[in-house]
């Protein structure tokens, strides 16, 4: 399936991380997240690209300013349509804030995610 899918891409189109990009796009400078449309079932959190994660995350920083860890995840989680933390929602709401912090999106001052 995933063979049939990529045939049917353009040529130029390149694949990171599991995640499609457009020639000339770069991943590093992204901003975008996709939230799912009122009314419409949200994506399983194991579906969400981690750069979408990320994306949301330092949207949500930016709103709102310095938050408690869990907080940022769970406001994070509401943005994708989750209405709680299970355990898949909240290890991709976490490894999104790893990537976060990792490319200095964000800093950690114990307890609370600051914006960088």
């Amino acid at each position: 399936m995933r063979e049939r899918v990529r045939n049917a891409l353009p040529r130029d189109v390149v694949e990171r991380d599991g995640v499609l990009w457009a020639a000339g796009t770069d991943p590093a400078t992204w901003r975008g997240f996709r939230i799912s449309p009122p009314g419409e079932a949200a994506r399983a959190a194991e579906q969400l690209p981690a750069i979408e994660i990320e994306c949301a995350m330092a949207w949500v920083l930016q709103q709102h300013g310095s938050m408690g860890e869990d907080d940022l995840l769970r406001e994070t989680a509401r943005l994708f349509g989750f209405a709680r933390l299970g355990t898949a929602v909240r290890a991709a709401m976490a490894g999104g804030l790893e990537d976060l912090l990792r490319r200095n999106g964000a800093q950690r001052d114990g307890a609370t995610i600051r914006p960088a």
